[in-house]
């Protein structure tokens, strides 16, 4: 049985594919720029068009080249709206009381939810016109099947994301699966969970995927 697994993102794609033994795996990085004109955040239709065919023609060669017989893409991230937050102004104050001034916190910006969305979404499509069943699993399903833990309390979201990826890179490490970057780590990973959940005997424990089989005693 073979698998395929997509961590999806519109810079840096992670590809795998395994049969548990064997491994091709790596990082699609996106050569097309976006157009010098578009504002930050704001998003252009025949530029999402160039990435998505780019993206899709790598898909189809993977697919074909390996013929899975499932696959699974990262679940992408809802994305969150930003809002206002008043924060104290340092040394400062006025006749009422403490000065505040207003700051932005928080939120996605839309560029970055519509390729995530619109790229997971073509994948999908990829692999139901070549009927081969699809997963969406969230990072937190993947990352709890294959042993990767949580980041301390207390760190920034990039230091938390810094720390997940450099995770993952070690738990393949522990794995023998062969990876240089944390982006193919995490779709190794992904491809190690989907493994678990086509193998109802090794649900929840799919380091046995990888476990050398013990020597019978006469």
């Amino acid at each position: 049985m073979i698998v395929a697994a997509f961590d999806i993102s519109k810079s840096a794609t992670g590809y795998a594919a395994t049969d548990g033994e064997r491994w091709e795996s790596g990082v699609w990085l996106c050569p097309i720029k976006k157009p010098f004109e578009l504002k930050a955040g704001s998003i252009n239709a025949e530029y999402a068009g160039r990435v998505g065919v780019w993206l899709e023609n790598h898909i189809v060669a993977l697919l074909g080249e390996h013929r899975p017989s499932h696959a699974a893409i990262e679940q992408p991230l809802p994305g969150s709206s930003s809002r206002q937050k008043l924060t104290p102004e340092k040394g400062g104050s006025n006749w009422a009381g403490q000065a505040f001034k207003t700051e932005t916190v928080g939120g996605t910006q839309f560029d970055v939810t519509h390729f995530l969305h619109g790229l997971a979404f073509g994948a999908a499509t990829i692999c139901a016109r070549k009927n081969i069943p699809c997963l969406y699993v969230a990072s937190q399903t993947w990352r709890s099947t294959t042993g990767v833990g949580r980041p301390a309390k207390g760190l920034s979201y990039s230091q938390r994301r810094t720390w997940l990826k450099n995770e993952a890179k070690r738990i393949c490490g522990l794995r023998g699966i062969p990876v240089t970057g944390p982006d193919q780590a995490e779709s190794c990973l992904l491809a190690v969970h989907l493994l678990a959940v086509l193998n109802p005997r090794l649900a929840g424990h799919a380091e046995d995927l990888f476990r050398p089989k013990s020597k019978r005693t006469p």
